[in-house]
């Protein structure tokens, strides 16, 4: 099985994979560590999430700790997360701390367009609506052959659009 979430279904998908340790009594259940395969998100709000609550990702278990996951965003979606702690214009070198939830990884992280975030795409709603511009780059077409590529392929690196 695969999951795929896109902005907060991204957040409910992961807030299901990895909940609190607090609030998950009976919280293993092996035919969800085995069924699960791949998790993608797709215009996750993590930096946004971690901008108000900070230690929203900590103290999390894991129900799938072997899912591989794949995150997808684009550089001016302010609400989208590249989930590294140099800006968003840019695929992080290295794992950032909100890339890890409970003991999901984050592995792959791929750059939709290469559309960056200004202070003029910003003041001009472009910061906004590239939210949305995951289904309808007109270059592009939509992110849908990254998220083929992250389900067929979990564990190789996927494909740059």
């Amino acid at each position: 099985m695969n999951i795929i979430g896109y902005s907060l279904g991204g957040l409910v998908a992961l807030d299901y994979l990895c909940p609190r340790a607090s609030t998950s009594s009976e919280f293993l259940d092996e035919r969800c560590r085995q069924a699960v395969r791949a998790v993608v998100t797709i215009a996750y709000p993590g930096d946004f999430v971690r901008l108000f609550f900070p230690t929203y990702m900590g103290n999390r278990r894991t129900r799938t700790p072997e899912a591989v996951w794949t995150n997808t965003f684009i550089p001016a979606d302010v609400l989208g997360s590249n989930l590294g702690d140099n800006g968003d214009h840019e695929v992080p070198a290295e794992v950032a701390p909100g890339a890890r939830i409970g003991n999901l990884e984050l592995i792959h992280n791929e750059q939709y367009t290469d559309s960056q975030l200004t202070a003029v795409n910003i003041w001009g709603q472009h910061g906004f609506l590239s939210h949305v511009g995951y289904w309808d780059e007109p270059t592009a077409g939509s992110c849908l052959p990254l998220v083929w590529m992250a389900l067929v392929t979990p564990t190789a690196p996927t494909i740059s659009a």
